[in-house]
């Protein structure tokens, strides 16, 4: 039998949803590890994953990089990230691809319909990772609240796919189970209290598995590690229903499959102008109002000689002219002018940020380093306080209010934060770095 040609090998995109902090960054490389230790082994059922560019290997090596180096999960991601894979299994002692997928690293604030980049995603993508976080499900009373607007988009989605007769899984992930109690209590505790999803999801026969994801970080004598265990069967799970379907009708992404259920006259006009099928999708998913879907629709091209960032930039700003609060928009907005350069421009979106109640500082911490750049160490003091005031033991901030208070000449306070930040420090390993580098830092 001939070899398989790579032309042959189908392409999925693999979208990925969830609040900020959820663990969508670490369920990658947790899922990553676990199977690329499958590579050694024999049988035609070990799978593995296989970076097809230098810069996702780059980046999946520095996540599991910092991760040996601090012993800490990695920060949550900032900007939206690619990472492209084959999927390879052994067969008769010969390395076979069995296809090739694009995931999405998404921030969570970018997880929302009113991001063109988010929406582009939506309609690109042929099947969904959405990540709950587990441990906050079972001891959260209020954390559905705080997933209402996810919730929603999902079952839009699902409504949509069913709507269509499409063909789109969902792998409802769980994240940071290792924190629960073992057995299956609290996998029914998880499914009692996501009933509301998982019931409408049902009434619209959406296709989804459910997957409890357990990926704590490990110690071998100092060397931290990933420790993934069954991490990697939601990825296999959606690649496999994907594939089966691949064989029926070909790679059929959200949008074309909408495109072909269409009525002909309906198709053609949204052919003949790709700005309008963002509103179509917002449209049909009842989420936004119909100003905020004309906005995407009418303002989607500003004209030849602006780049996409520029194009971004403006939508975000003419939204917060409106919506000055808006989450998302301040967000990506202070991420546009990050990339670009333009500190200055950054600083006073993420004093908005800042001002907002969260229970996430990394962009706290990324204005602090903003400041510090600057050389203004009082705001930079400003920032760790204002991190400390709503959550006192925050071990970060300690540690970088700590150093600040030695280089001002205050040891007092100095030695207060860091016996403080040693007290909070989850292992005895990094309880005897903060002992060291106080010693340091106070001698």
């Amino acid at each position: 039998m001939s070899r398989r040609s790579q032309s042959d090998i189908p392409v999925f995109n693999l979208l990925s949803i969830g609040h900020r902090g959820v663990g969508k960054t670490v369920f990658l490389a947790g899922s990553y590890t676990e199977l690329l230790a499958n590579r050694q082994k024999e049988g035609s059922q070990s799978w593995w994953l296989e970076c097809r560019d230098s810069q996702g290997k780059e980046n999946i090596e520095g996540i599991l990089e910092y991760v040996a180096r601090t012993g800490q999960y990695p920060p949550p991601t900032m900007k939206i990230t690619d990472f492209n894979f084959a999927l390879k299994h052994r067969q008769r002692q010969e390395e076979k691809t069995s296809c090739y997928f694009r995931w999405w690293d998404v921030p969570g604030e970018s997880c929302n319909l009113q991001n063109p980049d988010f929406q582009k995603m939506v309609l690109s993508s042929h099947g969904c990772c959405v990540f709950f976080n587990g441990k906050a499900l079972v001891h959260n009373p209020r954390y559905l609240e705080t997933i209402e607007e996810l919730i929603k988009q999902i079952v839009a989605i699902a409504s949509l796919v069913n709507q269509h007769g499409l063909d789109y899984p969902f792998a409802l992930i769980f994240t940071q189970c290792d924190l629960l109690e073992p057995g299956p209590i609290s996998q029914l505790q998880i499914e009692a209290n996501l009933q509301p999803l998982l019931a409408r999801l049902d009434a619209v026969n959406a296709k989804y598995q459910r997957f409890y994801s357990a990926i704590p970080i490990v110690s071998n004598q100092g060397q931290y590690r990933l420790k993934a265990v069954g991490a990697s069967a939601p990825i296999v799970w959606l690649l496999s229903e994907l594939n089966k379907t691949h064989q029926f009708q070909g790679q059929i992404p959200l949008e074309s499959g909408l495109k072909r259920s269409m009525p002909a006259n309906k198709r053609s006009s949204v052919a003949s102008s790709r700005k309008f099928v963002p509103l179509l999708l917002m449209s049909s998913l009842g989420l936004l109002g119909v100003s905020a879907a004309l906005f995407f629709a009418v303002n989607g091209a500003f004209g030849p000689a602006q780049t996409p960032e520029q194009q971004l930039t403006q939508q975000y700003e003419r939204i917060l002219e409106k919506d000055p609060r808006n989450f998302a928009a301040l967000t990506n907005l202070a991420d546009l002018y990050i990339q670009q350069k333009q500190l200055d421009k950054a600083i006073p979106v993420l004093e908005k940020i800042v001002e907002q109640p969260t229970k996430s500082f990394d962009l706290h911490f990324i204005l602090a380093d903003i400041y510090a750049a600057k050389g203004d160490k009082n705001r930079e003091e400003t920032v760790y306080d204002r991190v400390l005031a709503q959550q006192a033991d925050n071990f970060d901030a300690l540690i970088k209010k700590a150093v600040l208070r030695v280089e001002r000449g205050d040891e007092a306070t100095a030695k207060t934060l860091f016996a403080k930040a040693e007290n909070v420090a989850p292992t005895e390993d990094l309880k005897a770095q903060v002992r060291s580098l106080a010693q340091r830092a106070l001698k």
